[in-house]
């Protein structure tokens, strides 16, 4: 008798169940599809690899049916995998290359993205085919300026063996030997009753605004050096042919330097006109040692900058005391020729790019060699076990069945049950009506998880 009865009560509880699961699957929400029942919506769903029907009280011991529906995990793991491809790939990208060499077009490149960027008020510039953080800008700097050098030296070299350079440096060794007699000579020259012996002189030997002796690298303007036609008066025939060899020579050892994209001028340092400033369209890149021109020519600042620097060209092995400024600090420099003044000039720039790829870009390097493991780790070792749609609805007395929540579930062998934003509660239901994968709603809980795995990443 009491087996009985047991079996009626199940029976009747079955029957209850079934009742209530029956009532929700009747329901039809015509917001959404009016034509067709939710039963007929939720048990039909190539989506779902098996479905399930419950009838069951929840924590608060309301009446509850809920509708389970176990999705693909196969989908969700592609999608995963592919969201961690991508990001491996980003970080890869992001490797800083420390040994890089910046010529005079990537230096110009770089001025470009810089102020795009300073614009944009973005920190990243990308002159190369990777991530340059905004740490590696004097970086960059640094690789141009010892390039520019690099370049100098190459030049300077070529031109020690050319022909004007060689009688250049006879002609002027005739006029630094013979200077007393030169002077006397010239001295009392006139022209029109205008005495003009002194301009001569000072044209001929002044080591200011790199006379004719003096540094000839630097130069007053582009043609420099037809802009004083004294010395065409000197009666002396040997010297005039002497000076006019010397300027023809001049001119050629810029012609030279112009082949290496080099020349030499103080005119960038001063301010230009707020008119032309204005008309210009055309973006600057100078710095105190180093301009960028437009068409890619390396204008090395010199008068003001640095002091009778390419002296040991013309002097040979004679050691001096050489002063560069640059940014505001002044350094001396002690060489022998150019070429260890080139030397002691890069060393400062190697310094600065040294202690660069020791300080800022090795470790940056170094964190993202360790955030690549850690995304490949998880990429390969991810797994999700279950990946579960759950819909309920809360049964009170005779009304409707009324809508409580619809959630996504998803649990893997590396993280705790990743759960989707309740927020997205009407979302996650109304797209069950959509027999597709929508991103939005079902990939929810997975950038849950790339956002766990990204927090496990050195910033």
């Amino acid at each position: 008798m009491k087996k009985l009865f047991f079996i009626i009560v199940i029976l009747l509880t079955g029957c209850e169940d079934s009742e209530n699961i029956t009532k929700v699957k009747s329901l039809v929400y015509p917001q959404l599809d009016k034509t067709i029942t939710i039963g007929n919506v939720l048990d039909n769903r190539s989506l779902c690899k098996t479905v399930n029907w419950q009838y069951l009280k929840d924590e608060k011991q309301r009446d509850i049916v809920e509708y389970s529906c176990n999705l693909d995990t196969k989908k969700a793991e592609n999608f995963l995998y592919t969201q961690l491809d991508h990001e491996l790939n980003t970080l890869k990208s992001k490797f800083v290359e420390t040994n890089i060499k910046v010529s005079p077009e990537d230096y110009k490149k770089f001025r470009i993205d810089e102020v795009k960027a300073s614009k944009d008020k973005r920190y990243k510039y990308t002159i190369y085919n990777n991530y340059v953080d905004i740490n590696a800008q004097e970086f960059i700097y640094a690789n141009a300026k010892l390039e520019a050098y690099n370049l100098l030296e190459q030049a300077l070299d070529d031109i020690s063996k050319s022909k004007a350079f060689i009688r250049y440096q006879q002609n002027r060794n005739y006029f630094l030997i013979n200077k007393e007699s030169i002077k006397k000579n010239i001295s009392g020259s006139d022209f029109n009753g205008y005495s003009i012996s002194d301009q001569i002189i000072d044209f001929i030997y002044s080591t200011s605004h790199s006379s004719l002796v003096g540094d000839i690298f630097w130069a007053k303007t582009s043609d420099y050096p037809s802009y004083d036609n004294s010395w065409k008066y000197i009666p002396d025939k040997t010297i005039y042919n002497k000076i006019e060899e010397m300027l023809t020579d001049i001119k050629d050892i810029h012609n030279q330097l112009k082949k290496h994209k080099i020349y030499f001028s103080d005119s960038y340092l001063v301010s230009t006109t707020m008119s032309s400033r204005i008309n210009s369209k055309e973006i600057e890149y100078s710095d105190r040692l180093l301009k960028i021109d437009q068409d890619g020519m390396i204008n090395l600042a010199h008068s003001n900058a640095c002091s009778e620097t390419f002296l040991y060209f013309l002097e040979g092995e004679m050691p001096k005391i050489v002063n560069i400024y640059d940014k505001k600090l002044e350094t001396k420099i002690s060489a022998n020729n150019y070429r260890e003044l080139l030397e002691s000039l890069k060393a400062t720039q190697k310094n600065i790019i040294s202690k660069m790829i020791s300080d800022v870009l090795l470790p940056h390097n170094n964190a993202n060699k360790s955030n690549i493991e850690i995304v490949q780790k998880f990429q390969n070792d991810l797994k999700i076990k279950s990946y579960d749609q759950k819909i309920r609805w809360s049964l009170v007395g005779k009304q409707e069945p009324v809508l409580t929540s619809c959630e996504l579930i998803i649990e893997t062998n590396s993280f705790p049950t990743v759960l989707s934003d309740p927020k997205l509660a009407n979302h996650c239901f109304s797209a069950s009506y959509s027999d597709q994968y929508i991103d939005s709603v079902y990939n929810d809980p997975l950038y849950q998880i790339l956002n766990n795995i990204n927090s496990n990443l050195k910033k």
